[in-house]
């Protein structure tokens, strides 16, 4: 007994000094991590080759992700203590520390790129088509948040260029170049960018429907495209600044850039936006001024560019993305100096209506009565709007707090298009033909209802006042200011 007593106690001791011995060894081993390939990241092991990307198209969600995030702990040490002959106690101890260093931003050599030159964009060309720099603290913000590696939101709005109509796939849409370019640049930020891009749509379209078409993605980073639809008369010019400044007074502080482009003619409604630019101190991007200059060789044909009177073929759609990349980069090559508070808007310079308007639609605005009119989910390029059905009884709504009212509807060149009368507290203000000789497709258009300098209570009401077979009307929507 005495013999396997001793031979059971020297096993035991055997054990726990392998076992002190191999925590030892422990303390010794290195721990591997990861590195970044960011030369101002923290410290932190992080391997990332690509983040998710989110694309938005009128509502639509289209989600990829490309690669994930891992980290590990920074440092692990492990302690051991003393042993005894007879007893012995093992103590681990597991301390992890965490380094934070300040992210160094840096800045990026410029150098045009060899889709730019393909082009024929030259330093020339590129330089002349930044009609106004603008105070870039805003836009700088958004830059050095892409390259923390934190998620930015991209948003455009504007018609049928921005939609990309014309271009021969959604790739070759300026867009989509843009989108993808900022994708590759910052491959460590999740991207989430959002095209409210929409045919025929102006201004005064944009700034109604922006919140819900836009805005309600909080975007850091706005492109507007408004001036081949908009005209010079000064209600663009009031809209279009009602627009530029109710995104710039979103909580986040959103970035914005002004892109102006042109039609075959060289026109657009510069004359309008421009002095809204200068005013606020945006960036303020001119298509027109790159390859059509007022004052040098034009680039290209018109033909070369465009297919038809407006929209952009592949090339042209090739050359505003990079107008939008050369700009970027010109504020990445001097990100390391910009710095300082984003500043307060000035007063406006006109009315400045609509800034507050909204698009109601039939799941937002409750009607009195339907009368000869449907809520009709798939109406025209909005949806959720109202269309009529055969008879003469108005849809009746109720506002308490209008100063503008606007009625949004289908413009068509179809031989049904119906004609309603409007009438507004009780008087009759005009009447809409949906089919007019001149329509050249299917369109949204707009009727002016109501005027005033201040808010109050109104009561508005549609009937079709034509017979079938042109009795089909649609209203799209009612905006609101």
């Amino acid at each position: 007994m005495r013999i396997k007593s001793g031979l059971f106690y020297g096993a035991m001791v055997f054990l726990v000094l392998s076992f002190v011995l191999a925590l030892c060894s422990c303390q010794n081993s290195p721990i591997e991590s990861g590195s970044s390939s960011n030369p101002g990241d923290s410290g932190s092991s992080t391997a990332v080759s690509a983040a998710p990307t989110t694309t938005v198209t009128n509502g639509e969600v289209d989600s990829t992700t490309t690669a994930s995030k891992l980290s590990t702990p920074s440092s692990v040490n492990n302690t051991t203590t003393t042993t005894a002959a007879t007893t012995t106690t093992v103590t681990t101890t597991t301390t992890v520390t965490t380094t934070t260093k300040p992210f160094v931003y840096e800045n990026v050599e410029y150098r045009i790129r060899e889709e730019a030159e393909k082009l024929k964009l030259t330093n020339e060309v590129l330089a002349r088509s930044i009609i106004n720099k603008g105070n870039t603290v805003r836009i700088a913000n958004v830059i050095k948040k892409a390259m923390r590696g934190e998620s930015v939101t991209i948003g455009v709005i504007g018609g049928s260029i921005t939609e990309g109509s014309i271009a021969s796939s959604r790739a070759n849409k300026y867009a989509e170049l843009f989108r993808a370019w900022w994708e590759q640049t910052f491959p460590k930020s999740h991207l989430v960018f959002v095209n409210a891009g929409m045919g025929a749509t102006n201004s005064l379209m944009g700034v109604h429907r922006a919140e819900a078409h836009l805005l309600n993605r909080q975007p850091d980073l706005v492109i507007i495209e408004f001036t081949v639809n908009d005209g010079t008369e000064d209600i663009y010019k009031e809209s279009y600044e009602s627009l530029v400044r109710r995104i710039l007074k979103q909580p986040n502080s959103p970035a914005l850039i002004l892109l102006f482009m042109m039609n075959q003619t060289g026109a657009n409604a510069e004359k309008a936006h421009k002095p809204i630019g200068l005013h606020y101190d945006l960036p303020i991007i001119s298509y027109k001024s790159a390859v059509w200059p007022d004052d040098g060789e034009k680039l290209y044909t018109w033909g070369q560019l465009s297919p038809d009177n407006i929209h952009p073929n592949d090339t042209g759609h090739a050359i505003v993305s990079e107008l939008l990349i050369h700009y970027v980069n010109t504020i990445r090559a001097e990100i390391r100096g910009i710095s300082g508070k984003v500043e307060g808007l000035p007063k406006a310079i006109t009315a400045n209506r609509f800034e507050n308007g909204e698009l109601l639609n039939s799941s937002k605005l409750e009607a009195e009565s339907f009368g000869s009119f449907y809520p009709d989910a798939s109406t025209f390029q909005f949806g959720n709007g109202w269309s009529s059905v055969s008879g003469n009884e108005p849809i009746v709504f109720n506002f308490s707090d209008a100063k503008t009212i606007y009625i949004l509807y289908k413009t068509t060149k179809s031989a049904t298009g119906g004609r309603v009368t409007v009438v507004l507290d009780g008087k009759t203000v005009g009447r809409i033909n949906s089919a007019p000789s001149t329509a050249w497709g299917d369109y949204a258009s707009t009727f002016l209802a109501l005027e005033n300098s201040k808010a109050g209570s109104h009561r508005l009401e549609i009937y079709v006042s034509s017979s079938s077979p042109k009795d089909d009307f649609s209203i799209l929507g009612i905006m609101k200011s």
